[in-house]
C-alpha cells in the first residue's frame, strides 16, 4: 500500500498537515477543508476582516464557506449574513432561482436566495445605478429582472461567474448584438468585478475563459459598448477602456453625447476584438455546448 503523502501548511500562525490527493494518474492535490476547523477559522477571520472594505453585508453559498462568513460576521457585529441555498427551501418567500457556470468549479450550479435576502442584495447595486454613469439605468432592477436577464442570454451566450472564498468576486457574459440572424457570430461583452477584487486579474480570467468559450461557438467579432468621458470625474473613469485595450480591443467608434445622466452628456465608445476566421461556419448556441457530456470551459 502506497504510503500516504503529505503538504506542510500554515495559515495565521496555524499549522496543517494536508493530504495528497490523487486526482489523475499525474497530478494530485493538497486537500484543504476549513469546514469543521475552528482553530483555523478563529485565526483567519480577524485578519480576512482587517482587509475587507466598509460593506453593508456578507454574503456566502453554502459551502465550506459558511462557517468562516459567520465569523467574520460575528467579529463585524452583523446580526446575520446571507447564504444562497443549493437546493429551494419551504421557508423561501418569493425564492430568486439563478444556474450559473462557475469558473472554479467548471460545473453548472443552481442558487436559491430567499425573496427578502435578495431585496437586500438588490440595494447594494443601486449606488452603481444612483451614483455612476457605468451603468445608464436610471432605475435599479430587480432580482426578478436580474434573474429574467441570466436566463434570457444563457441559451445562447455564456454568463460566468469567479469565485473567491465562496464568494462571488466578479461576473461577465455575452449577448447577441443585435437580434437580426446576420449578427449571429459577433457578440457584445460586458464584465463586472467586485471593488476590492479589482486590479487582482479577476477580470482578465473571466474574459479569457468567455473567448474561449465564445470560439468554440464560432463567434468571430466581440464588441464593448462603454461610457466615456474626456475628463474623469466622480461619475466616471477610463478603467473600463484601459483594461479593454490591455485585453486586445480596438477602438471601432465613437458616439458623442448620446448618453444623458446628472443632468450631464456623456459618450460611448465602442471597441472590438477579432477572436475567429470570417469563414462559413454557423453560430452554435450556448446550450448545445453545455448539452454535452463531459464538456469544461
Amino acid at each position: 500500500m502506497e504510503q500516504m503523502k503529505y503538504f506542510d501548511f500554515e495559515l495565521c500562525g496555524v499549522k496543517r498537515k494536508l493530504p495528497y490527493v490523487k486526482i489523475k494518474d499525474n497530478l494530485a492535490l493538497a486537500s484543504f477543508v476549513c469546514l469543521s476547523d475552528t482553530e483555523l477559522i478563529q485565526a483567519a477571520a480577524p485578519e480576512l476582516v482587517k482587509r475587507l472594505p466598509e460593506v453593508d453585508m456578507l454574503m456566502t453559498a453554502e459551502a465550506k464557506g459558511m462557517c468562516l462568513t459567520y465569523e467574520m460576521s460575528r467579529l463585524m457585529g452583523m446580526k446575520e449574513f446571507i447564504v444562497a441555498r443549493k437546493s429551494r427551501k419551504p421557508y423561501m418567500q418569493d425564492p430568486i432561482e439563478c444556474t450559473v457556470y462557475s469558473i472554479t468549479t467548471q460545473a453548472k450550479q443552481t442558487l436559491y436566495l430567499n425573496g427578502p435576502d435578495a431585496e437586500k442584495i438588490r440595494a447594494l447595486y443601486a449606488p452603481y445605478v444612483q451614483k455612476t454613469a457605468i451603468s445608464f439605468e436610471y432605475v435599479t432592477p430587480s432580482m426578478e429582472e436580474f434573474a429574467n436577464r441570466i436566463e434570457h442570454i444563457l441559451p445562447d451566450h455564456p454568463w460566468l461567474v469567479a469565485e473567491s472564498g465562496n464568494e462571488i468576486a466578479g461576473y461577465a457574459y455575452a449577448e447577441k448584438l443585435y437580434a437580426r440572424p446576420a449578427y449571429a457570430r459577433a457578440a457584445e461583452t460586458s464584465v463586472y468585478v467586485k471593488e476590492d477584487c479589482r486590479r487582482g486579474g479577476v477580470g482578465r480570467k473571466l474574459y479569457e475563459s468567455m473567448e474561449n468559450i465564445l470560439k468554440r461557438q464560432f463567434v468571430t467579432n466581440l464588441y464593448a459598448c462603454i461610457a466615456y468621458r474626456e475628463t474623469e470625474d466622480g461619475t466616471l473613469t477610463r478603467a473600463s477602456v484601459d483594461f479593454h485595450r490591455a485585453m486586445g480591443y480596438r477602438f471601432a467608434g465613437k458616439f458623442e453625447r448620446c448618453g444623458f445622466k446628472f443632468g450631464q452628456w456623456y459618450d460611448v465608445v465602442w471597441m472590438e476584438k477579432i477572436i475567429g476566421e470570417h469563414d462559413g461556419a454557423h453560430f452554435v448556441p450556448f446550450s448545445s455546448l453545455r448539452n454535452k457530456r463531459n464538456t469544461r470551459y
